[in-house]
């Protein structure tokens, strides 16, 4: 029950954030993606993924799709190495940033 209760906050998380305005490339998404996995685990990434492919159905989707989910996959993957120290996750979001900003 609790994994339902998780997976839908995640969800309505991301999904209201999406549609709420906010400058380009600066989304709850990033975030999403990196901490979720560190304080849930990886189970959790498939869901982020599957959150944001929901909601791409609303804003329709576009030929840089999958490197865009593809970015949101490995930012969770990589994430467990900067989970240790605070200065260690800024950087690890800085990273982050950096590799959504290579899909374009």
């Amino acid at each position: 029950m609790s994994y339902l209760k998780v997976t839908t906050g995640i969800f309505l998380a991301l999904a209201v954030s999406r549609f709420l305005p906010h400058p380009p490339n600066f989304t709850s998404l990033i975030s999403l993606s990196f901490y979720i996995p560190i304080f849930f685990g990886i189970i959790y990434i498939p869901i982020v993924i599957v959150s944001f492919a929901i909601t791409d159905i609303f804003f329709g989707f576009h030929s840089s799709l999958f490197f865009t989910w593809g970015s949101v996959l490995f930012i969770g993957l990589i994430s467990k190495y900067f989970k240790s120290t605070i200065l260690k996750r800024f950087s690890g979001i800085f990273c982050s940033f950096m590799i959504l900003q290579l899909k374009v």
